[in-house]
């Protein structure tokens, strides 16, 4: 975790240190207050618009990136995925973003993110052009395909195999806490395997790495950090966990500058 409001992720099948800034925010180091307390993300979900502002402010001084960079979209737990070539917006409460699960860019110093808060952020990296994504892969649009869904734009808008790329999952629910129906565990044992679900505990960790590795990204280029934000109230909110009045993480990826390149 870094000093301020985040945790960083380092990419698989890479040395350490390479590849594009990636990361998760934490709930430390905002002025939300109450439930929200303290680094709320999220605009929707009822905390005061001046103290989410603020918390992003801070998100984006702490990592260098500013808000002309930053994309975010307007998620809907669908398999709609955008292209965007610039960021702004996320200073500006007025601001429409693109209604879609997941954003991708191959524009220099561009950065996408998605909100989360039990739901699985993954970010996708396509090494040899530089083309990054975030993608909100909640139970909903992960059973769907959004995963698939954005690794087809890889291949049909950018020509990236998703042999090519490297992934990431970041903090979100894990098996220990997430009890769905029995008629939802037994939909995802029948689409992604017997393991993805013990009873009613749904594993959306094994999900991911089952829809990763079907739709053709290599094993050593996956990383699943099975950080649980259930199990973790100091560090993350958790919708399951606290229910709707709750704040919001982003998961953040930012496409490498052309001056910098994409190490071979």
């Amino acid at each position: 975790m870094t000093d301020v409001g985040s945790v960083a992720h380092a990419w698989p099948g890479v040395p350490d240190g390479h590849g594009p800034l990636a990361f998760t925010s934490t709930r430390l180091g905002g002025v939300s207050a109450g439930s929200y307390a303290s680094l709320n993300i999220g605009r929707s979900v009822g905390d005061d618009d001046t103290a989410v502002t603020e918390n992003r402010s801070r998100l984006l001084a702490d990592r260098r990136i500013t808000a002309a960079q930053l994309a975010l979209c307007h998620q809907t737990h669908s398999t709609g995925v955008a292209v965007v070539t610039a960021g702004g917006g996320a200073l500006d409460v007025s601001f429409a973003a693109p209604r879609a699960d997941a954003l991708i860019t191959s524009a220099a110093e561009v950065a996408v993110g998605v909100m989360v808060a039990d739901c699985v952020p993954l970010l996708l990296w396509g090494r040899r052009a530089g083309v990054v994504a975030a993608v909100h892969a909640g139970r909903v649009g992960m059973y769907a395909g959004i995963i698939g869904a954005t690794l087809a734009v890889f291949r049909d808008e950018f020509d990236i195999s998703a042999a090519e790329c490297h992934a990431v999952v970041g903090p979100s629910i894990g098996p220990c806490c997430y009890e769905v129906s029995s008629e939802i565990a037994d939909a995802f044992r029948r689409r992604f395997g017997a393991d993805v679900a013990t009873a009613r505990q749904l594993d959306l960790w094994t999900t991911a790495e089952r829809c990763l590795a079907d739709d053709g990204v290599a094993a050593p280029n996956m990383r699943v950090e099975r950080t649980c934000t259930s199990c973790d109230p100091a560090r993350f909110f958790s919708y399951r966990r606290d229910g709707a009045e709750t704040g919001r993480m982003v998961s953040v990826v930012v496409a490498p500058s052309q001056a910098r390149g994409c190490p071979s």
